[in-house]
């Protein structure tokens, strides 16, 4: 597998081929900085199967709101006696 980060979208080329070519496949991901956080983020994800023809697309988020990178948990809800509180329910 071969990784390039180029301008910033990451290029990703992921191919095999066996005694006749099976597949072929090629990924993309369009990065995004969320200046506020420390975080590497993708708005959106293709990956092409150059053989079929055919592509797929993910992560369109164009007129939805951004990421919320505080969801508002508290420190203690991710203790050994959290998790056996949740068990018991």
């Amino acid at each position: 597998m071969r990784s390039h980060f180029v301008a910033g979208v990451a290029l990703v080329f992921l191919g095999y081929s066996g005694q006749a070519l099976s597949k072929v496949t090629a990924a993309e991901a369009h990065n995004i900085s969320y200046y506020s956080e420390p975080v590497f983020w993708t708005t959106m994800e293709m990956t092409y199967d150059l053989k079929a023809e055919r592509y797929y697309i993910d992560g369109l988020d164009d007129g939805f709101p951004a990421y919320d990178f505080d969801p508002g948990f508290r420190g203690n809800e991710f203790t050994a006696s959290a998790a056996r509180r949740a068990a018991r329910r």
